[in-house]
């Protein structure tokens, strides 16, 4: 159940920290069949159809290497479908072609805490219950979930 709430804030926080809306700003000098295909992906991605999203985001980026929104895109389904390591990817990518793209820094971020309170989470079964170690990892894991929560 404390796993429950951590993903609900942290999924409030990711979607706080990245636009849903479409950012064509960003693809003014992208050829013309990019641009209909970021916006494309964009549509799904809003729908939520996140594998066809992925496929055109993907292509894309392809096409197009130094757009950092469609990194950040693929980001974004990656975290959304549970794939932590290639959102890191995509998000390090983005900061890669564009440091000054906040919402990438900021998902980096978030992906990283995540992952740190679930490897938190694995060390406590590894340990003996109620012993020193465990009782360790699981004040640093609340630390980390208050710290991250704002409480």
């Amino acid at each position: 159940m404390k796993n429950f709430g951590v993903t609900v804030l942290f999924l409030s926080l990711l979607g706080s920290g990245c636009a849903t809306q479409a950012t064509i700003k960003a693809t003014t000098n992208v050829h013309a069949q990019n641009k209909t295909d970021f916006e494309r992906a964009q549509k799904y991605y809003d729908l939520s159809m996140l594998s066809e999203a992925e496929v055109l985001f993907k292509k894309v980026l392809k096409n197009t290497p130094e757009l950092d929104e469609a990194a950040l895109r693929l980001g974004n389904i990656y975290v959304r479908t549970g794939q932590l390591e290639a959102a890191v990817l995509y998000y390090r990518q983005c900061t890669t072609k564009n440091p000054n793209n906040y919402r990438c820094w900021n998902n980096l971020s978030l992906v990283r805490v995540k992952q740190a309170i679930a490897t938190l989470e694995d060390g406590q079964k590894s340990f003996n219950q109620g012993s020193v170690e465990q009782e360790n990892l699981i004040k640093l894991h609340d630390q980390l979930v208050i710290a991250v929560s704002g409480n």
